[in-house]
């Protein structure tokens, strides 16, 4: 869920109500680093970024869950489309988000729907009013030319899975919704709301 940051970066640190109306304000590194110890302190026996977490088998948090919710967003064809009353975007975005959102709400998440612009999915954290957040999309760009099968239908091929918008970005944001779900299931409340929009 994080990446390698160098000297300053930008977080979320206030969402407001209304569509797409979030604000990004400078972090200095020492408080990023902060923010990020007291994360991997949730996790017992994490001791750096990077480690991987143990989860059970008989967890929901699994491949096999993973995959089919990925599959789930590849088989919406989300391509922008021409805006009608309550779908800014047109029919298949509308029903992309819709269902992300499902999908996090299956998981336990808290989840809004902000007029069909964009939508969130998020963990309280002790001050709701500071955020930290990945920002991902459920949309993707027209189908080209060289697909073999359906690109809204997902299969695996050597080990990958392929399908329209598995990398970009429907893949991601499923898996930004688990590890969401493995914080909240650490059953630790952590010091900002933790969110993934799309």
């Amino acid at each position: 869920m994080f990446s390698p940051v160098a000297n300053q970066t930008m977080i979320n640190e206030a969402l407001t109500a209304g569509a797409a109306s979030f604000l990004l304000k400078p972090f200095d590194m020492t408080s990023l680093c902060e923010l990020l110890k007291s994360l991997l302190e949730t996790d017992e026996g994490a001791s750096r970024i990077g480690e991987v977490a143990l989860v059970s088998s008989s967890s929901p948090i699994n491949k096999e869950n993973i995959l089919r919710d990925i599959a789930r967003l590849v088989a919406v064809p989300s391509i922008e489309g021409e805006p009608e009353e309550g779908a800014p975007f047109g029919k298949e975005p509308k029903k992309a988000l819709e269902l992300g959102l499902e999908i996090a709400e299956e998981l336990g998440l808290g989840t809004r729907n902000c007029e069909n612009y964009i939508g969130y999915a998020e963990l309280p954290g002790e001050n709701e009013e500071k955020y930290i957040a990945t920002v991902t999309h459920l949309d993707v760009v027209p189908v080209g030319e060289g697909w073999t099968k359906s690109p809204f239908e997902m299969w695996e091929k050597d080990g990958y899975i392929i399908g329209r918008g598995v990398m970009d970005d429907k893949g991601p944001s499923v898996v930004c919704l688990y590890a969401l779900k493995y914080l909240k299931d650490k059953n630790k409340r952590h010091r900002i709301t933790i969110s993934i929009i799309t």
